[in-house]
C-alpha cells in the first residue's frame, strides 16, 4: 500500500535519498520538464522545444542523493531555460494571455454577486465554481466545458456587467494593456485614482473593468534565476553540488524575469489613462 508519511517526505524533502524530492520540486522537475513541452505543443509556439532526453541523460547524483547535471548536459540546460525564458515572454506573460485571465476573474466575481442577489439560476456545477470553500473532490470535477458553461450562462443575464464581461470573454474583447516598469510604481500609485476617474466617467465600474497586475504574480512561471541560496532553486554542474550553472554558462545570467506592470483598461479609456501616466 501507499503510506502517506513517504509520500509527505518526498514533498518535503525529508524523503531519502533526497533526489525523490528533486523530481517533483526542483528546477528541473518533472512538472517543468513536462508543461514546457506541453504548452509548447498547445499553444502552436516552437520556443518551447528543447531536448528532453539529453537533459535526463545527464542528470547525475552524488553520494548524498543530489543532483547535478554533468558536462555533456550542459548546453541542452542552456537550451531548456532559454526556452523557459522565451514562453514566459511569449506566452505566460503575454499581455493577451494576462487579459484573459483577468477577465475570468472578474466573470466569476460578479457571477458570484449576482448569483448571490437571486438575479440568476446556475446549476450545481456552475454553482460549485463560483464556490470560495469548494473541497477538493469538487475541484476536480471541473472541467473546461464547466467554466465555459458558466461563462454563457453569463451571456443571457440581465445584468449589464456580467453580461458585457461575458460577450467580451468569447469575442476576445479583453480590456487594453497599459505596461509600466516597476521603477514606475510610485507614479501610479499617485495617478491611480485619476486613472480610476476616468474609467468611471466613461460609465464603466472599475472592480470589473480596471486591473492592475505586477509581473510577481505569475510565480509558477518565472524564468530560471541563480539569486537564491537554496538547493531546489538552483541548478549545479558539480558533483558537491557548490557551482552554480551560470558560473559555467554565463548566457544563463541575462535571462532576467521582467519587472513591470500591467495595467488594463477598456479600450476607450486606455490612451486617456496612458497620458496620464507620461
Amino acid at each position: 500500500g501507499i503510506d502517506p508519511k513517504e509520500i509527505s517526505g518526498i514533498i518535503t524533502s525529508a524523503s531519502i535519498p533526497t533526489c525523490l524530492h528533486y523530481l517533483i520540486s526542483s528546477q528541473i522537475d518533472a512538472d517543468r520538464l513536462d508543461y514546457l513541452l506541453r504548452d509548447s505543443l498547445t499553444t502552436g509556439n516552437p520556443h518551447g522545444v528543447y531536448d528532453l532526453e539529453r537533459i535526463i541523460q545527464t542528470i547525475e547524483l552524488n553520494e548524498s542523493g543530489e543532483i547535478y547535471i554533468s558536462d555533456g548536459g550542459w548546453n541542452s540546460v542552456e537550451h531548456y531555460l532559454n526556452c523557459r525564458y522565451q514562453m514566459y515572454k511569449q506566452v505566460y506573460w503575454h499581455h493577451s494571455t494576462v487579459a484573459a485571465e483577468e477577465l475570468l476573474e472578474k466573470i466569476i466575481l460578479r457571477t458570484k454577486q449576482v448569483f448571490n442577489s437571486g438575479a440568476i439560476s446556475l446549476n450545481k456545477k456552475q454553482a460549485t465554481i463560483i464556490n470560495d470553500e469548494m473541497d477538493l473532490s469538487e475541484y476536480l470535477d471541473i472541467a473546461d466545458f464547466d467554466v465555459l458553461s458558466l461563462i454563457r450562462e453569463g451571456k443571457r443575464c440581465k445584468d449589464p456587467i456580467l453580461s458585457d464581461l461575458s460577450n467580451r470573454f468569447f469575442k476576445r474583447q479583453f480590456f487594453k494593456p497599459i505596461k509600466l516598469d516597476l521603477n514606475n510604481f510610485p507614479k501610479l500609485l499617485d495617478s491611480e485614482e485619476k486613472i480610476k476617474s476616468i474609467i468611471k466617467d466613461k460609465g464603466y465600474e472599475t472592480d470589473f473593468y480596471y486591473s492592475r497586475v505586477p509581473s510577481s504574480k505569475k510565480v509558477a512561471y518565472k524564468p530560471y534565476s541563480p539569486k537564491t541560496k537554496d538547493q531546489e532553486e538552483a541548478i549545479y554542474t558539480d558533483p558537491e553540488c557548490k557551482i552554480e550553472i551560470t558560473r559555467e554558462i554565463e548566457s544563463i545570467s541575462a535571462l532576467k524575469t521582467p519587472e513591470e506592470i500591467l495595467l488594463f483598461t477598456p479600450e476607450d479609456c486606455r490612451e486617456d489613462a496612458r497620458s496620464i501616466l507620461k
